[in-house]
């Protein structure tokens, strides 16, 4: 069963805020029960907000004028639950808003809940499903994020990545998604993982929409660059037809943009060995930020947090700082790679969104080396696997810094 065929249609750009919401809810009605997306919700404070919004004069509304939005629990939205996706804080509310959420409030954003995240953002699922295929992941670990836009519950989320957990469910669940360069915003107000890679991310209905949410944050838009080289990126990794076909759809549009493909053969060799970095990074963070988690309450850890935890004991100080600085040194020489205009183009996923399972979200080892490297990077669903009517795609990421030139790039690849 797909939920989006279910789905009412959502947004119409004359929508007041109220007529969002009422779409929104008509929307997470239908489908709610089976996707399982939200942690917490609270439609009635969001129809007060609306109703607010409509007063609000056409020239001084913001740039998200009641868009319906959700968080990732591991955000905190004041007044919401935000467990972390754990046992050990199940019922957390949080008193009081991160910074991102002020800044999306500010700029007219709904926020009408808090979505599922994986547990501590890196272990076992939650409940939510793939919209798409009930009996499929929706990724993680920001899966109730991507599951709500990609079934239309909601016009915009936020998530986070550590590794891989916003690229990988936004092309499982078809919804647009881009991990911003590292340092872009705040973590403010945001569970740490592994700080050195945790990074915000966000999915939206569209491109165009995904721009207006950068500028709402305060991503300037930059001089219009023209397109130089792309870079591809390969992956060495068995890929299934869909993915290769979903490749070739994106390379003919990245071409008849004026962009030369490029192999950054290079980049290729090394991509295995900062992938290992990204999951060994990621263990240790875990290590650092919750051990005291595990210590008191190890009966409420899953058997996968645990051997992640487990992992990152056996690394001795010498080899944690050798991992900080291998990341430091591949980001310091990524920017002698790439410049204005240059764009990387990457398989992302290797096959569509496997079945549903509690211990895996899918496999992350594609995604972790823009973490590493910091770089602004988009999932962009190019096509629709004929077998099976799942979403596929493939990755782009721009130069640090250059979020919204990409995501206005987006916007033309995508033709929308």
């Amino acid at each position: 069963m797909a939920v989006v065929e279910n789905a009412p249609p959502l947004m119409d750009a004359t929508m007041s805020p109220i007529e969002r919401l009422d779409a929104c809810r008509a929307t997470i009605d239908a489908g709610e029960q089976d996707v399982h997306a939200f942690v917490d919700l609270d439609l009635d404070a969001a129809t007060q907000v609306a109703r607010g919004l409509d007063t609000v004069p056409t020239d001084t509304q913001k740039q998200l004028h009641g868009i319906t939005t959700a968080i990732k629990e591991i955000i905190d939205v004041q007044g919401m639950t935000c467990a972390w996706g754990s046992a050990a804080h199940a019922g957390r509310k949080a008193t009081r808003d991160a910074s991102l959420v002020t800044a999306l409030k500010t700029a007219g954003a709904n926020i009408v809940g808090t979505t599922v995240s994986t547990e501590y953002a890196i272990a076992s699922a939650g409940p939510t499903r793939n919209p798409h295929n009930l009996g499929k992941t929706p990724g993680g670990s920001s899966s109730g994020s991507a599951a709500a836009v990609g079934a239309g519950m909601v016009e915009l989320a936020v998530g986070t990545q550590t590794i891989g957990s916003i690229i990988r469910p936004a092309l499982y669940c078809g919804a647009s998604g881009l991990k911003l360069s590292y340092d872009a915003i705040t973590l403010e107000g945001v569970m740490p993982l592994q700080p050195t890679l945790d990074h915000i991310g966000l999915f939206a209905k569209d491109w165009a929409l995904m721009d207006r949410a950068l500028d709402a944050l305060g991503l300037f838009s930059p001089d219009s660059t023209p397109p130089a080289r792309c870079f591809f990126v390969d992956t060495n990794a068995r890929l299934s037809d869909a993915v290769i076909a979903a490749r070739n759809t994106a390379i003919k549009r990245i071409e008849a943009q004026g962009f030369e493909i490029v192999q950054a053969s290079a980049l290729s060799a090394k991509r295995d060995d900062l992938e290992t970095l990204a999951r060994d990074l990621t263990n240790l963070g875990l290590l650092t930020h919750h051990v005291r988690d595990y210590e008191n309450t190890p009966e409420l850890w899953s058997d996968t947090a645990k051997h992640s935890l487990t992992a990152a004991q056996e690394f001795s100080k010498d080899q944690i700082d050798d991992m900080h600085a291998a990341c430091a040194a591949a980001r310091n020489a990524i920017g002698d790679v790439a410049g204005p205009g240059d764009i990387f183009l990457s398989d992302a996923i290797e096959d569509v969104a496997p079945d549903w399972s509690a211990d895996k979200t899918g496999n992350n080892r594609l995604q972790g080396l823009w973490s590493v490297l910091g770089l602004p990077t988009a999932a962009w669903t190019t096509n629709f696997d004929r077998k099976t009517g799942l979403p596929v795609g493939v990755q782009v990421s721009a130069p640090m810094g250059s979020d919204r030139w990409l995501a206005q790039l987006m916007i033309k690849l995508n033709g929308d």
